[in-house]
């Protein structure tokens, strides 16, 4: 959205036009079948029904996270021609193992960020600092992540390089689908979004529904849960890909 401008006594206000900064995208389908015999729900005493719906959720819960987090590891290329992490974007560290330095570098490359420009009445401007960020680590790096930024913990000799300001305004989050053998870690900011997940019709859980054939002697599940992702701003989260 453009700036606003001082309007003299009398004078319209000066029309402007807003324009998607990145990416567009549309809600995937995502459905499986799974079918359960007689004598599995028999011999499981009728809890068969329950399980299946806990595992339907946490595979649709599995499917999120590896669309979300893949999108980060793959660092494609936007509609603009550039990868998500660049230079060029000022959201890509410099190649290094989690430790303090690379983590101030994160948090400098959020501090330097400005807004795309959007045409020669609204010039790119400095973005407000952030005041709660994430740091998204694979699980190797999770105990050296808590060891650098824990508020409430002494910190280690190294953890002792960042100040306590910025410990406390850092969340450190485990994901096993950034364990991708490189271990890059992310620092995106809380209070505005990187990435959006959509959700048909807003339904953000799996619909399970279940029907018996005259083909078979047990019950077909079918579980749907239709979503996508898709970063939005790019330069709302900096990323170190240590390579």
């Amino acid at each position: 959205f453009p700036e606003p401008q001082v309007i003299a006594e009398g004078a319209s206000v000066p029309a402007a036009s807003i324009a998607e900064e990145w990416e567009t995208y549309a809600v995937q389908e995502r459905a499986r079948l799974v079918t359960l015999s007689r004598r599995a729900i028999i011999n499981d005493d009728l809890r068969a029904f329950q399980r299946v719906t806990q595992a339907a959720a946490l595979g649709c819960y599995t499917a999120l996270r590896r669309r979300v987090f893949g999108i980060l590891t793959a660092n494609g290329t936007l509609r603009d021609g550039t990868a998500i992490f660049a230079v060029g974007r000022g959201n890509l560290g410099t190649a290094g193992a989690l430790g303090a330095a690379q983590i101030r570098q994160l948090f400098q490359l959020h501090l330097q960020q400005t807004s795309p420009s959007r045409g020669p009445d609204a010039a790119s401007a400095p973005l407000p600092p952030p005041n709660q960020v994430a740091l998204l680590v694979p699980p190797e790096e999770a105990v050296t992540a808590a060891e650098l930024t824990g508020p409430l913990i002494q910190p280690t000799a190294a953890g002792a390089a960042l100040p306590s300001e910025y410990r406390q305004m850092i969340e450190v989050i485990p994901e096993g689908f950034l364990a991708t053998g490189n271990n890059p870690y992310y620092m995106a900011r809380k209070d505005m979004r990187a990435m959006e997940i959509a959700y048909l019709r807003g339904r953000r859980t799996p619909t399970v529904t279940s029907a018996e054939t005259i083909e078979h002697t047990g019950v077909t599940f079918r579980v749907l849960f239709d979503f996508e992702a898709a970063v939005v701003n790019p330069r709302l989260i900096a990323a170190n890909l240590n390579v």
